[in-house]
């Protein structure tokens, strides 16, 4: 089947499915100005056309979705577009198409098959989604065999149909809220094959119930090695805390108000998840409680699979975040670290010269790192510690024009030795234009952007 787009758009007029200032529009005479009767009507013509230069060439798709706030924008143009390519006889396309588009939103996945969810399932909005959908990519991808997934992947309760149906019928369910009727749980078999995301944003007066629903859902569920993912947003947990499925390969749970000794102590159960590669806690102001965190990683290290951590705005003190990060030294699979928000004055030293040789981004907004921090980052260049980072932001420390210098001038002395090109985010510091600008020409030739 190949895609017509002037049959497709003459179908849309004879359905009437347009309008001008004064009648319906069903022939050939066509107003000046016309208008689709729904929105939706729009995003599927839209969506013909994308398709129809997505099949003349490929390249077109990076035109038509550049970010990732282009495809959130056009979320139901997204969808239409995967649909309509998997009904042409360029199918194979589909997961082409697809993993370019998540290419083009968030560097840290990892692509393969199956990323064409991003054309059936997609979040909130784009803060939540980075930390939510977008993360269930790439477990999936990490599970295997999702190439069809988008055959057998069933929302709740957006599917209409009980969770326990679900789960004794489906390979994988997506569990999107807590909400509804749980109570058919008690008929589910002990035998149920799905697999189970969890990915609940709690609004309101749910978020108050939340705790208590998940801590009900992963009791009954918990007991089989089923449950891959966790992704709870702005709800207080603590009951569900303690019962962490040891099978998750990936748990966010952001704004969730972790920052009491009960609820961070609980924590320490990370220890146990050795299936574990995706961890966020952001914005939990932890502070000195997340220690228990840190006590769980040091359990874990010894047969971690950790790939990316993101402690952004725990507000760790900086005696905690000395004790992290020595802890991570051990995590030999840590790819991506984000500490913005947290104190390291003083304490980079360890890191640097043990750092994990796969590290790719290092994220430190707000963390006063002192001089001797910079210097410890920049003989991690000279060492070829840092040989494969590939980001690294430094923005909103105050850092000055002669803080910063060393790290700029062992960038530019290891560039050439490196496979990798390098992002550098500077913003929001105390640099001075002439040393920015120097900075800039410098670099011209090699492959690092400076951001600034």
């Amino acid at each position: 089947m190949q895609i017509d787009i002037v049959e497709e758009s003459a179908d849309i007029l004879k359905l009437g499915l347009l309008f001008g200032e004064d009648q319906d529009v069903t022939g050939e005479d066509l107003p000046e100005v016309l208008s689709f009767k729904h929105l939706l009507i729009q995003e599927y013509v839209a969506a013909i056309y994308i398709t129809h230069k997505i099949l003349e060439d490929q390249r077109f798709l990076e035109t038509a979705f550049p970010t990732w706030a282009a495809i959130e924008k056009r979320r139901e143009v997204v969808r239409f577009v995967c649909g309509l390519l998997k009904e042409t006889d360029a199918s194979p396309m589909v997961n082409h198409v697809c993993q370019k588009m998540v290419e083009n939103t968030y560097s840290s996945l990892e692509h393969g098959k199956g990323l064409s969810l991003i054309g059936s399932h997609l979040g909130e909005d784009e803060e939540e989604d980075r930390y939510g959908d977008l993360p269930l990519l790439w477990v999936f991808q990490e599970e295997g065999g999702v190439d069809k997934f988008n055959e057998f992947l069933c929302v709740y309760p957006d599917s209409g149909y009980p969770l326990s149906y679900l789960l004794n019928n489906t390979q994988l369910v997506v569990i999107r809220s807590l909400t509804t009727d749980l109570s058919d749980l008690d008929s589910i078999s002990e035998q149920y094959s799905a697999k189970i995301i969890f990915d609940v944003y709690a609004k309101g007066a749910t978020a108050d119930t939340t705790d208590e629903r998940l801590h009900y859902v992963l009791v009954k569920l918990g007991s089989k090695d089923n449950i891959l993912g966790l992704h709870i947003n702005r709800t207080k947990l603590l009951a569900s805390l303690g019962v962490l499925p040891k099978s998750l390969m990936y748990l966010t749970l952001t704004r969730c108000d972790i920052n009491t000794e009960d609820q961070c102590e609980l924590l320490v159960g990370l220890g146990k998840m050795h299936r574990l590669k995706y961890l966020h806690l952001p914005s939990n102001r932890m502070k000195e409680h997340g220690f228990h965190v840190v006590q769980g990683l040091k359990e874990l290290a010894p047969q971690s699979q950790l790939k990316n951590l993101n402690l952004d705005g725990s507000f760790l003190p900086c005696i905690v975040s000395e004790l992290l990060l020595e802890t991570l030294c051990h995590h030999a699979h840590l790819e991506r670290l984000q500490l913005s928000g947290n104190m390291v004055g003083g304490k980079m030293k360890l890191f640097t010269t043990s750092s994990p040789k796969q590290l790719k981004e290092l994220v430190m907004r707000m963390c006063s790192p002192s001089k001797e921090d910079i210097l410890s980052i920049s003989s991690a260049f000279h060492t070829g510690k840092f040989q494969n980072l590939e980001h690294l932001s430094l923005s909103a420390n105050r850092l000055t024009d002669s803080v910063l210098e060393p790290l700029m001038e062992a960038v530019l002395a290891t560039q050439s030795q490196r496979k990798q090109s390098i992002l550098l985010d500077v913003r929001r510091n105390k640099l001075s234009e002439s040393f920015l600008k120097e900075w800039v020409q410098a670099f011209a030739t090699m492959d690092v952007e400076i951001k600034k």
